[in-house]
């Protein structure tokens, strides 16, 4: 059954991952249905799908069993303390700081009662 939209929306352009040729590609997006590939920017869209894990506020978690790897997640309840997953469409993520990690460790290690580095981890990391 196809459920078709009558709502009235002015057409814009967004993004999508095209699987089959790796690229994110745009396509005229009407404001009605969709699914989550559809992104605002290329970049977003690029961040999210390509295989290459960015994180757009620092760097991603690292793993803790491996010094040379990043920790990966399907779900934010797999990523430590104040990171968040970055998975979509079932494909591993990245544990990326979230919006208030950084501002947090920058005031921490800056603030008049700076903290020693074990501590500052302290609250970076799950128990």
């Amino acid at each position: 059954m196809m459920i078709r939209c009558t709502l009235h929306f002015v057409k814009c352009f967004r993004f999508y991952y095209d699987d089959a040729s790796k690229l994110c590609r745009s396509f005229t997006f009407t404001g009605c249905g969709g699914n989550e590939n559809n992104f605002k920017t290329k970049g977003e869209c690029t961040q999210f799908c390509s295989s290459e894990i960015i994180c757009p506020r620092g760097d991603p978690h690292p793993d803790r069993y491996s010094i040379n790897k990043i920790a990966t997640c399907h779900e934010n309840k797999h990523c430590p303390r104040n990171y968040t997953c970055t998975a979509r469409f079932g494909k591993k993520g990245a544990c990326c700081p979230s919006r208030g990690a950084l501002e947090l460790r920058r005031s921490l290690e800056s603030g008049p009662h700076s903290h020693d580095k074990n501590s500052l981890d302290d609250l970076f990391l799950r128990t």
